[in-house]
């Protein structure tokens, strides 16, 4: 079976958490995943999903299969953007990955379309395998009608 990849755009604000993740991405090698530049704000998120301006060349700036998005941040939050994604006819599988263990959050989160909450993992062998996670579940999301995409067991 051909496997087609799949695109993962990270959204969060802190750029420790940015470089932790690229040193865990390269470390997983992921078969199909293919990281995007990460967005360090909702807004930034917003924009590059949207296609505006700088973004509209989409063989350059291809549209997320899978966006992992941190809900506290400066200005437009990870909520404002799961809001702005629920009006848009197409949405990337949306994974919030926070520090956030507040349950109002999580629910919130779910209630506006988020696929799964998952909390930051504590260190690099944890996102790694959060990694390998991913690109295991875009595999079995292309070989089944109905995939489920939820990666935590809840």
């Amino acid at each position: 079976m051909q496997f087609r990849e799949c695109y993962l755009l990270l959204v969060d604000d802190a750029r420790d958490d940015q470089v932790l993740f690229g040193v865990a991405f390269h470390a997983a090698k992921p078969q199909l995943l293919k990281m995007l530049p990460p967005r360090s704000s909702g807004s930034g998120a917003i924009r590059y999903l949207s296609g505006h301006s700088d973004f509209a060349d989409r063989k350059r700036f291809p549209h997320p299969d899978f966006l992992l998005l941190d809900l506290k941040m400066p200005g437009k939050s990870g909520f404002d953007v799961l809001r702005w994604l629920r009006q848009q006819s197409q949405r990337p599988v949306t994974y919030v990955l926070t520090d956030s263990t507040n349950k109002v959050d999580r629910e919130k989160a779910f209630a506006l379309g988020a696929t799964d909450y998952l909390i930051k993992p504590p260190g690099l062998p944890e996102l790694i395998d959060l990694i390998r996670r991913l690109d295991m579940t875009w595999q079995q999301s292309l070989s089944v009608a109905r995939p489920n995409l939820r990666l935590e067991s809840s």
